[in-house]
């Protein structure tokens, strides 16, 4: 498996090719949209990002669907970083048992 190495590390890492920013910005977008539709979901595309310009997150990925898996795993891991990076590895193998289930 290619990504074994990286697993060590999973925890408390994400991954990054050339370009690490955006990494750290789909961890900030999925943690800002689980904050937003926790305290104040009708300002779900108004995050704190080129303030004032409204609905800058209407330009970007929300990731919205990946709120089912992220916002539980934030509180049972206590971590946005763990959570993003489970989230992504069980979004493969949801998305693997979908498709057979579909099939």
């Amino acid at each position: 498996m290619l990504g074994a190495p990286w697993l060590r590390h999973a925890w408390t890492a994400i991954p990054a090719d050339d370009a690490p920013e955006d990494a750290w910005l789909i961890l900030w977008v999925l943690d800002w949209v689980r904050h937003a539709l926790a305290t104040a979901p009708a300002a779900l595309f108004d995050p704190p990002l080129n303030y004032p310009a409204p609905h800058q997150l209407s330009g970007s990925e929300h990731f919205l669907s990946s709120q089912i898996l992220y916002a539980p795993l934030v509180g049972l891991t206590g971590g946005a970083i763990p959570a993003a990076n489970l989230t992504a590895l069980l979004s493969y193998a949801l998305a693997g048992a979908c498709m057979d289930a579909l099939l």
